[in-house]
């Protein structure tokens, strides 16, 4: 048996999945990633400085620690900042680049995999060949790669299709994560 449905692609859902796929492949254990390197890196630098100088105590110690951790706060602040203005702008010219504005898509799914087609081109993928899948209360994400998708937004397509991609994905044991 084999399900199909129609959507479009507006920059506003492109937007979403790009910001989506941000806070599932990034956010938070990149964040942590991120605050634990950078953090330990201040504060190896930090105690190299103390113990060549023969500064080294507890509380030096302590101070480096907390230097290197708000060090690493203050720096993945920053760089959340500049993902807000990056990401848009990277996203709006992505999206140009794909000249999908206003062509329709049609996705059609069975148990073994998943066919997609528009003016622009097709493909047929086998279910392991989709990497993962990710949703949100907006939209679904079929990922090919870390970085490349396909997005389905949820506004588009009738609930029961989406419990049945959804059946399909998880019957064929696409990974969620």
């Amino acid at each position: 048996m084999s399900d199909s449905f129609k959507v479009t692609m507006p920059y506003e859902d492109y937007l979403a999945a790009n910001w989506l796929m941000v806070r599932r492949n990034w956010l938070w254990r990149g964040a942590l990633r991120y605050v634990v390197g950078v953090g330990g890196l201040i504060f190896a630098i930090n105690l190299a400085t103390s113990a060549v100088s023969n500064e080294l105590s507890l509380e030096r110690i302590v101070a480096d620690g907390i230097t290197g951790l708000v060090f690493a706060i203050g720096a993945l602040a920053v760089t959340f900042l500049w993902l807000l203005w990056c990401i848009p702008r990277a996203a709006k010219k992505a999206y140009a680049q794909l000249f999908v504005d206003g062509v329709e898509t049609t996705y059609s799914f069975s148990a073994s995999g998943i066919h997609i087609a528009n003016s622009l081109g097709t493909s047929d993928f086998k279910w392991q060949h989709i990497t993962k899948w990710v949703e949100d209360d907006r939209l679904i994400l079929l990922f090919r790669t870390r970085l490349m998708f396909f997005c389905i937004p949820k506004n588009q397509i009738d609930a029961a299709i989406q419990d049945a991609l959804v059946k399909a994905m998880s019957d064929a044991s696409v990974s969620t994560r």
